[in-house]
């Protein structure tokens, strides 16, 4: 949603576009699915805690979140040094 707010702020100032508009527009673009997949690893965390399933997991339940988050912490840096 904050990605399109600042896309209709920067359409009403055509003539000048900043580089804050657009970087406005690129980080809600960007962290908005980083953070959706956060909710995901911590439910599935507790999915797997629910159904005692820790013993079929791979990875940790206590590292599991930690593990993809830093994943997503590690493309956005990625991400944010391509642009």
């Amino acid at each position: 949603m904050q990605s399109y707010i600042v896309r209709i702020i920067s359409a009403n100032e055509a003539p000048n576009y900043t580089l804050g508009l657009y970087i406005g527009q690129a980080t809600g673009a960007l962290l908005a699915p980083a953070f959706f997949a956060a909710t995901i690893y911590v439910c599935l965390g507790r999915t797997i805690a629910s159904v005692d399933g820790e013993k079929y997991s791979l990875i940790r339940l206590t590292w599991l979140t930690r593990f993809f988050v830093a994943g997503d912490v590690i493309g956005l840096a990625i991400q944010t040094v391509g642009m």
